[in-house]
């Protein structure tokens, strides 16, 4: 695993400097399994259970660790061709943008109507690696409009 080797890498000069932060990106489906993608969910599993180990074995030295849990953001997979968007009009028999609403809408019920942006993740993951964010470690931070979906 990359991120056992990066932590691995870093945690020696945050005790050195006496503090730091990781923040790790999982995914909703660590938490909620799909059955079409178990190799993916198994994974983002894993770096929940892994961010908080790190949590609670480098806390007293004053390192933190979250993971951000993204549900359904809208980057290259879902646009290019062939893509989640395409395969999701041919399914509905919808155009790209009423298949991505309807997925957002119906299929997943997000309590904001729409999918995310990358940016957004971004902007949560930077405030989590910031001093503001100073009292939050081993926490799991979902960024997903909202879901209440269940597989």
């Amino acid at each position: 695993m990359s991120i056992l080797r990066a932590c691995r890498a870093a945690i020696p000069s945050m005790i050195e400097r006496g503090k730091g932060a990781i923040v790790s990106v999982a995914s909703d489906a660590g938490r909620m399994p799909d059955p079409f993608f178990i190799d993916y969910s198994l994974s983002k599993a894993a770096i929940l259970c892994f961010s908080k180990t790190i949590a609670m074995e480098f806390g007293s030295k004053n390192i933190r660790s979250n993971v951000v849990t993204p549900g359904p953001i809208r980057t290259p997979m879902w646009d290019r061709p062939g893509g989640f968007a395409d395969s999701l009009a041919e399914s509905y028999g919808l155009d790209k943008e009423a298949a991505v609403e309807r997925f957002a809408k119906v299929e997943r019920r997000l309590a904001l109507p729409r999918l995310g942006t990358p940016d957004e993740v971004a902007s949560l993951c930077v405030f989590l690696a910031s001093d503001k964010a100073g009292f939050a470690t081993g926490s799991d931070f979902a960024i997903n409009g909202g879901s209440i979906h269940v597989i």
